[in-house]
């Protein structure tokens, strides 16, 4: 050993001599370690302890020999017999001179954190502005439009009476999906009468950009109740939008009590201005990848009574009868007993032939009035029909 020792070998030898003596006591030191002979791997042998570092004090079980010492000297050891073990730097076929590393190619969008990196590639998040918290939003999307300034003013006067108890039982109210201020519907409610009054500007005086820029600037905020004001401003101001632009509303921030509003008092009037193409479009949302849009096209007939499209709503309930999720099957038995206060008998009729094809729960929804006498149900046929 000290001929070995001396010259430049020593320095490669040594930890390799030493290596092989603790792998061979290894399994008697400690019995259930998880020895693997044929792998060799030093590094993967005793795994150091991830609250310690390599180089701390060992921890053994009193003699020093423990998981933890050989552990540190594994990962001691694994550079210099991962170059002796033939894991070194690669060399050229015939040659003793290494293989230049080639240079890596960074994918379009690396550096910045843009879309399209390759993957493996974390990209950075963009920082969460105080533009995007007040509702600006982009700010060459919006600007400081009427619309904009309106929802600023809304945001400030809900915040003003929001109450921080108020705000914790809200948010869990919402499964925590969403971050509330803490202002009741009827305090929120009166925030925006005041600001209407103070303003001398209310929904009936913004243009129809105004409408949609208040609406996507209430929508782009975290706070909950802006959602619940943004989509009462479309209800009150439906001839400014399109489906389209109430689609992407529905397929943001998304949760039963914005859908439903915005479902039975957007999308439905904006549906009864054009029947033909209104059809067409629900007809298309229940093909939707997305549940909330679905959701939507089921209920948007909802107040539509005498008016109700009845070939579209049972077609509609049919199709989606065999879906599992709880909000389609309440919907579908919220629409039919919606329905069977203007024709009772052909809601029954229904529920009769879809059979077990109706889940429990849209059938105890559909036929949950059905059989109570002064309901103002017409359980005779209507010449609609």
């Amino acid at each position: 050993r000290g001929c070995l020792m001396r010259g430049a070998a020593a320095q490669h030898l040594l930890p390799l001599l030493f290596l092989r003596h603790v792998e061979s006591f290894a399994p008697v030191l400690h019995g259930n370690l998880h020895y693997r002979d044929t792998a060799r791997s030093s590094a993967s042998l005793y795994p150091p302890s991830p609250h310690h570092h390599p180089l701390a004090p060992c921890r053994g079980t009193g003699s020093g020999t423990g998981t933890g010492c050989l552990g540190r000297a594994s990962a001691l050891l694994a550079p210099t017999m991962h170059k002796l073990r033939g894991g070194g730097s690669k060399r050229a076929a015939g040659t003793g001179s290494p293989v230049a590393k080639k240079p890596r190619t960074k994918a379009p969008g690396e550096d910045d954190g843009l879309q399209g990196a390759s993957p493996g590639v974390v990209a950075a998040k963009k920082p969460h502005t105080k533009a995007h918290v007040e509702g600006q939003g982009a700010k060459d999307d919006l600007g400081d439009s009427p619309g904009v300034l309106l929802a600023r003013r809304v945001q400030a006067e809900i915040a003003r009476v929001a109450d921080a108890e108020r705000k914790r039982a809200m948010e869990q109210y919402l499964r925590n999906q969403f971050t509330c201020l803490g202002a009741a519907a009827p305090a929120q409610k009166q925030a925006w009468r005041r600001v209407y009054e103070g303003g001398g500007v209310g929904p009936k005086d913004l243009s129809m950009k105004d409408v949609r820029d208040a609406a996507l600037a209430g929508y782009r905020v975290e706070y909950r109740e802006m959602h619940y004001w943004a989509s009462t401003l479309l209800c009150a101001r439906h001839d400014a939008v399109d489906l389209e632009f109430v689609h992407g509303l529905i397929t943001r921030n998304s949760w039963w009590d914005t859908v439903d509003l915005l479902a039975c008092n957007a999308v439905g009037p904006i549906v009864m201005r054009d029947r033909t193409a209104g059809t067409k479009a629900m007809r298309d949302w229940l093909k939707s990848d997305d549940m909330w849009v679905r959701r939507s096209s089921i209920l948007h007939q909802l107040k539509f009574r005498e008016k109700t499209d009845v070939a579209l709503l049972l077609d509609s309930c049919e199709a989606l009868a065999a879906e599992e999720d709880f909000f389609i099957r309440k919907a579908i038995g919220w629409a039919l007993r919606g329905y069977a206060r203007t024709d009772g008998v052909k809601v029954i009729d229904f529920c009769n032939m879809m059979g077990d094809r109706l889940s429990p729960l849209s059938r105890k929804e559909a036929l949950k009035h059905a059989d109570k006498p002064g309901r103002n149900f017409n359980m005779q046929p209507t010449s609609s029909t």
